[in-house]
């Protein structure tokens, strides 16, 4: 489950990095720019933390509840569609691997 969640958090990060390159070379706009390279390096730095700790997990599950609301309260296009769907599968592994559900369920379920 863990190396699931950290393979999505990690092509999240790089789409973040893809759409902060491709906003820069549309919009020169360096702020935002900034922000969208930001986001993906917070996504790639959860990705390679998750399993340390479970404080790391809380952290992911906060990171992307904020990124699901910042998400929906903008304008919708595709990339945000995609994003919404990746936070949403993400929000659900994390709270089953919170409550202990990953392999342990899959044991105890065989």
């Amino acid at each position: 489950m863990q190396k699931n969640i950290r393979l999505i958090l990690s092509l999240q990060g790089m789409l973040w990095i893809v759409l902060a390159f491709l906003h820069w070379q549309e919009y020169s706009n360096l702020a935002i720019t900034i922000l969208l390279a930001v986001d993906g390096l917070g996504f790639l730095a959860l990705a390679f933390l998750y399993s340390w700790r479970k404080l790391f997990r809380f952290a992911t599950l906060f990171y992307l509840l904020v990124n699901l609301v910042l998400t929906i309260t903008d304008q919708m296009g595709l990339a945000d569609y995609l994003v919404l769907a990746l936070n949403t599968i993400l929000i659900l592994l994390v709270l089953v691997d919170l409550r202990g559900g990953g392999a342990a369920a899959v044991k105890k379920g065989s």
